[in-house]
């Protein structure tokens, strides 16, 4: 209920490792229009009537790309743990966030 009334503005939610499938499990229609899924470690890739998906997954994230089976949207230069101190991930996320249209 509470993503669903932040939902109301445009709303952008951004995840890390197994953040994507907890989203899902308790997705609610309408809750967002924008997921950036940092390292998801999801099976499958989520979809979701008018929410834009952007995976990204790190070079050297061993456990992101065995276990996410769909190719990533972006790919930046880092491991599992290390998508926030890397420039490439932090430049990538700001650029999909200003090209967004809510």
């Amino acid at each position: 209920m509470h993503l669903r009334k932040l939902g109301r503005s445009p709303l952008a939610i951004i995840t890390g490792s197994c953040g994507l499938d907890m989203l899902s499990c308790g997705w609610q229609d309408g809750a967002c229009r924008l997921v950036i899924a940092l390292g998801p470690v999801m099976a499958k890739r989520s979809s979701w009537p008018s929410v834009r998906l952007v995976t990204v997954i790190g070079q050297r994230d061993i456990l992101s790309r065995a276990l996410h089976r769909s190719a990533p949207d972006i790919r930046v230069p880092c491991r599992h743990m290390g998508y926030w101190t890397c420039l490439e991930t932090r430049a990538a996320v700001a650029s999909v966030l200003k090209d967004w249209t809510p």
